[in-house]
């Protein structure tokens, strides 16, 4: 599953912990407050979680959508090119 996160977040040590753990996960920064990746079903709710745990009280919010193939592909995508379609589906243990 192709997952797209996008966060405004107002503290900077959270805000770096979100975007480590994304990294964590596997998914590819394409905006500062955006990453784009591949991944298991069953693993997005250990992602969830993992984010709520960093995000507490703070400031801001996380946004999660899932994505289709189809959406992936029918994007608008303008400058630099981000592809994510041949990348393997990354596994945390």
């Amino acid at each position: 599953m192709i997952i797209l996160v996008i966060y405004d977040i107002s503290e900077d040590d959270i805000r770096n912990d979100v975007a480590n753990i994304l990294k964590q996960y596997g998914f590819k920064r394409i905006q500062k407050s955006a990453f784009i990746g591949k991944l298991p079903s069953h693993l997005l709710k250990d992602l969830e979680i993992k984010l709520r745990k960093t995000m507490k009280n703070a400031h801001g919010n996380i946004q999660i959508f899932k994505l289709s193939r189809r959406q992936y592909v029918s994007r608008i995508e303008i400058g630099q090119q981000t592809n994510i379609e041949h990348e393997n589906v990354i596994s945390i243990l």
